[in-house]
């Protein structure tokens, strides 16, 4: 019973925050309007199917940027070193450095 208390304690926090989230985001959740019933559960789904297509968009730019530099950083150290070393020492090199992202 606790463990199951617990649980559904932090289920409902989730929830709580990412309606908070919503809300912040689409001001139509504020109060939603004299629609029948079939109609607001429609825009609230609307609503949450936006915000996780725009997070994920936030998502994949975000690790884009961070794969480009790091291809940058490692294009240009390894612009640097390539004439002295092996070529299998210049593999193992940047597998390290895409490990280390």
């Amino acid at each position: 019973m606790e463990k199951f208390n617990y649980q559904h304690s932090r289920l409902r926090n989730v929830v709580e925050r990412s309606f908070g989230k919503l809300k912040a985001r689409w001001h139509i959740l504020e109060g939603v309007p004299n629609y029948v019933r079939h109609k607001q559960v429609k825009v609230v789904i609307a609503c949450f199917a936006l915000h996780n297509f725009v997070e994920g968009e936030n998502e994949r730019r975000a690790a884009a940027t961070n794969l480009h530099r790091a291809v940058d950083y490692n294009l240009s150290t390894w612009a640097a070193s390539v004439e002295s070393e092996d070529m299998s020492e210049v593999r193992d090199w940047i597998a390290m450095g895409l490990w280390a992202m």
